[in-house]
């Protein structure tokens, strides 16, 4: 495993994913594929990798085999001629085989269909049986051994390829009788969702395993990864079985730009090396003739370089073999960043004052909640220096963590907690957080509000909180702030008032803001407020705790919301790298993009605690001037990248 994170880590940079879901009701495929033009098309904008296509949604093979699935229309062999031509010219060829969604074996075997509880079938993109979409295939049934007997056949037919890319790769919690049965037999109970779940992600670990070992005895260094749709099924289950992550966001589809961000700062910590994958597309997959603005393609290539991925461009190839000119073009200038910028990245680490905690627990459909999507936006607008962690992180990297919202604290996190505030850590929790550990907390007794929504009395002004907060004993010598004032009754049809919430009419006598020499806690939801709702006095509340705890490493003047700073620490010791982005999206219909690119003036960054003897300004745009501690950016389009060097 460490030969392959080294190999990942030095090459490839620049990866295009090669798109070829083709109906079998399409014909001449492939006719116009000329192999010396392909290459050219891949040499002319630095391309190091790019995954071609074994096998498709539609379950069609895209080279010549015996087996009965290749594609009936197909004029070349396609998959074979591509992997001869960038071996020949040193470019990595991994190879894609999609799993989850296969029409043709779902045709061939309606037997091998996922199976939700009202014992429909399962589909993407539709759910009715004349709908066009994706059947999705259940993993606990012969349908494991097609996929390995694919991946046999093209090691056999097109020889030792750099690496495999399997899509779609996310069990369903499926009720066919096969998972029935072997849920029973495993004395779980099929009618409970969690046990299904469970049960779904054994199954997916299960598959993983047994694909993982087929390649790799046939091929030890190919690289290997498994591409699902919800990353907290990339549990100790499965991770063995990963060489590397490839996180598919594309701002502009489904993702949107706050997922990116958000996972990047989760999946750094883990193991293994990472690949953001973007795509040219100006809306998703497949919006053939659909090219991405060219500032919006800059912004998602610049940011997954400068948090330390290298970066994968989508596109998808015409039926007929053709490379679109148009998508190579509009890649050149991002991919030319990437080689530049990857010199300077590739081998920082990030560096944060706060960690904001994870709630891991796999039940939960959605990997990120709104109070740690909440927490996450406040620190980025707040231009504080975050990580996001789980169970398995230490503690003690860092000054502060935060507990959002819903953290319950069981036995082993509450000591863990307090072995970290006893070495002079510092926490911030929320709501219902850590009430099961008030000990851990300025608190004495909590309990819930009788009421739905309550105000908080800020300086004279009583601010609505759309979710009323925890009432809050405190404990002996506890600094009490914000008194909570509850409004006149609950709206119902048997007593409202006006259009909306009902006005407060008394203080209850608890407070929103508890705190100590080593925690504050927040009465109320506010990261989950912020997120939904956007209320910046929600966020002043965070700002005022953070401020109160922990002096950050960076000071920062000139800066706005939309701009997201981060701090690299560099290969030498005496140095770190300043990362600055600050794109607008934009949102046009129901696509968000991003059109113009803003330059920012008069930037200060002030290093608490270090004065510096240098800078060196790797993008080509943004200048730079120091005095002491202070760095003074100017002249920033769109972002910075800024090494910064330290008197020893």
């Amino acid at each position: 495993m460490a030969l392959l994170r080294h190999l990942i880590m030095l090459r490839p940079v620049n990866h295009v994913h090669l798109d070829f879901h083709t109906s079998e009701q399409i014909d001449d495929i492939g006719k116009d594929f000329d192999a010396l033009e392909f290459i050219n098309t891949l040499k002319t904008i630095d391309v190091d990798s790019v995954t071609t296509f074994a096998k498709c949604h539609h379950g069609n093979l895209y080279y010549y085999t015996d087996l009965p699935e290749q594609h009936p229309f197909l004029e070349k062999n396609l998959l074979l001629e591509q992997y001869q031509i960038t071996q020949a010219n040193n470019i990595q060829m991994p190879v894609y085989i999609s799993v989850g969604f296969d029409e043709r074996q779902a045709y061939e075997h309606p037997e091998w269909i996922a199976i939700d509880t009202s014992g429909r079938q399962i589909k993407e993109f539709g759910d009715q049986p004349f709908d066009s979409g994706w059947h999705w295939l259940c993993l606990n049934n012969g349908y494991q051994q097609k996929i390995v007997e694919v991946i046999n056949d093209v090691i056999q037919r097109i020889g030792a390829v750099d690496g495999f890319f399997f899509d779609i790769v996310t069990q369903p919690e499926c009720c066919c009788p096969n998972c029935k049965k072997a849920m029973l037999a495993a004395g779980m109970d099929p009618t409970a969702a969690s046990e299904r779940y469970r049960f779904a992600r054994q199954v997916e670990a299960n598959f993983k395993e047994l694909v993982y070992q087929t390649i790799r005895s046939q091929l030890p260094q190919a690289t290997v990864f498994f591409n699902g749709l919800v990353w907290q099924h990339l549990t100790e289950l499965s991770i063995p079985n990963y060489t590397h992550l490839e996180v598919e966001s594309l701002a502009s589809g489904i993702w949107g730009y706050e997922h990116y961000p958000l996972l990047i700062k989760y999946l750094q910590n883990g193991p293994l090396d990472t690949i953001a994958m973007t795509a040219r597309f100006h809306k998703s997959w497949a919006d053939f003739g659909g090219y991405k603005n060219p500032a919006a393609l800059e912004y998602e290539v610049v940011r997954s370089i400068l948090s330390g991925s290298t970066i994968s461009i989508g596109d998808q190839l015409h039926p007929n073999g053709k490379l679109d000119n148009k998508a190579y073009e509009l890649m050149a200038a991002p991919f030319t960043l990437v080689k530049k910028y990857w010199q300077t990245t590739r081998t920082s680490r990030d560096v944060c004052d706060i960690a904001i905690y994870l709630d891991n627990r796999y039940e939960d459909s959605n990997l990120f909640s709104a109070a740690v999507a909440g927490a996450a936006k406040i620190m980025q607008e707040s231009h504080l220096l975050y990580d996001i962690i789980d169970a398995s992180a230490d503690l003690s990297n860092y000054k502060l963590v935060i507990f959002p919202d819903h953290i319950h604290a069981d036995e082993n996190l509450a000591a863990k907690i307090a072995a970290y505030k006893a070495v002079g850590g510092k926490i911030l929790a929320s709501y219902q957080s850590l009430n099961e550990s008030t000990h851990l907390l300025p608190l004495a007794d909590i309990k819930p509000s009788n009421f739905e929504q309550d105000y908080v009395d800020i300086s004279a002004t009583h601010y609505i909180c759309y979710q009323a907060g925890m009432l809050a004993s405190p404990a002996l010598g506890a600094d009490c702030q914000h008194p909570i004032w509850e409004p006149y009754f609950n709206r119902s049809y048997r007593h409202f008032s006006s259009h909306f919430q009902t006005p407060e009419k008394a203080a209850n006598g608890y407070f929103d803001w508890l705190a100590d020499d080593a925690s504050v806690y927040l009465a109320h939801a506010y990261f989950s407020l912020y997120y939904r709702n956007g209320n910046h006095i929600y966020k002043e509340c965070v700002q005022q705790a953070v401020r109160q705890l922990i002096t950050p490493t960076l000071a920062v003047v000139g800066l706005p919301t939309t701009a997201a700073l981060g701090l690299r620490q560099a290969a030498q010791a005496e140095a770190c790298i300043i990362t600055l982005t600050n794109y607008v999206p934009l949102k046009k219909g129901d696509v968000y993009t991003i059109e113009d690119i803003p330059v920012l003036h008069d930037v200060q960054i002030s290093f608490n605690d270090r004065t510096i003897r240098g800078v060196d300004v790797v993008d080509a745009q943004t200048q730079a001037t120091f005095d002491g501690d202070q760095l003074q950016l100017d002249n920033i389009h769109g972002h910075a990248l800024v090494t910064v060097f330290f008197n020893s």
